[in-house]
């Protein structure tokens, strides 16, 4: 049986938090945020938030893809 990933055994509020963090930060810093973490009593590596960062920013590309996409047809509906 695969092994659950440690970041969704975080609390939702703290995969939010550590979101918003990475998306701010670039996508870097994984070290600082891993550090933070463990002080406030979560296990999670650099390595496992470093995974989750590149499933976040597929995401983001996928969601900003579909809204170019969108906004070029808005476009071509309009004759622009």
């Amino acid at each position: 049986m695969p092994q659950v990933n440690r970041f969704s055994r975080l609390p939702i509020n703290v995969q939010r938090e550590v979101e918003q963090r990475l998306i701010e930060n670039g996508f870097g810093d994984y070290v600082a945020i891993a550090a933070d973490l463990r002080q406030r009593g979560y296990r999670i590596s650099r390595s496992a938030l470093h995974r989750e960062g590149k499933q976040i920013k597929e995401r983001l590309k996928v969601l900003r893809d579909q809204h170019l996409a969108r906004a070029a047809g808005l476009s071509q509906e309009r004759g622009q």
